[in-house]
């Protein structure tokens, strides 16, 4: 499941950015082998690309929610929080960094902040079951089961065939 969740935000991460301002050729080549190194798992070859990337003065926020990403596969949350806080001050609106920054959140029991973020990424995709999801966890963490069982209603609204 984390595997699928972690592919589908991958893929989503990789649409969003050019759809919403096409990167230079430079990001691309310089972010595409990254991308690649990240879905065949190869973490380490990853976090070296997009860490060069950045010493090459390539500061996109696909990269850093990558490094996000990276970080988050590894439980090291905080180094996540700290990640996908910088592709989020270069793009306020990126939902899938406001997903996995709740997500993160969630995973240190920061649960204010959790749901906090994941009600942002609610709103900027509210088609994507993994925030609703997501949301659910974070409002049960903070005991607030209507909120969850809304959230989890909406969810089963979004997909009925999805267990």
């Amino acid at each position: 499941m984390r595997r699928k969740i972690f592919l589908f935000l991958l893929v989503a991460a990789a649409t969003q950015c050019p759809a919403q301002e096409p990167p230079p050729f430079s990001l691309e080549t310089q972010v595409a082998p990254g991308i690649a190194a990240l879905k065949s798992g190869d973490l380490d070859s990853a976090e070296k690309i997009f860490s060069s990337a950045l010493r090459h003065g390539i500061k996109h926020p696909l990269v850093y929610h990558n490094l996000g990403v990276i970080a988050q596969m590894r439980g090291q949350h905080l180094e996540a929080v700290r990640r996908f806080r910088e592709a989020l001050a270069l793009q306020p609106n990126y939902g899938a960094s406001r997903l996995l920054l709740g997500a993160s959140f969630l995973a240190l029991g920061r649960n204010a902040e959790a749901v906090r973020e994941l009600q942002r990424a609610v709103l900027l995709m509210p088609q994507q079951p993994q925030a609703r999801l997501q949301l659910a966890k974070a409002y049960e963490a903070s005991e607030d089961w209507i909120a969850a069982a809304q959230q989890l209603q909406k969810l089963v609204e979004l997909d009925p065939q999805e267990p």
